[in-house]
């Protein structure tokens, strides 16, 4: 956690890296990919995606109260 970040090279060409600068771009490549795509797919809200036709009177519908969450 004291450790200074490591500098961007994702958009530095490989050819120009040493080995461990490679793996440090391969390592931020995967962080970048892994934090836009799954990140944001665990964030999307899907309870209102769907349309769902409104209660109409004689359905039966289940009320609870007191609910923890």
């Amino acid at each position: 956690m004291l450790a200074l970040p490591d500098h961007n090279v994702v958009d530095v060409p490989s050819n120009r890296l040493s080995r461990w600068s490679h793996v440090q771009q391969m390592i931020q490549h995967l962080w970048k990919c892994w934090s836009h795509d799954y990140l944001h797919q665990l964030q999307q809200r899907t309870k209102w995606k769907e349309v769902q036709p409104n209660v109409t009177i004689g359905e039966l519908v289940l009320v609870k109260e007191g609910s923890n969450y």
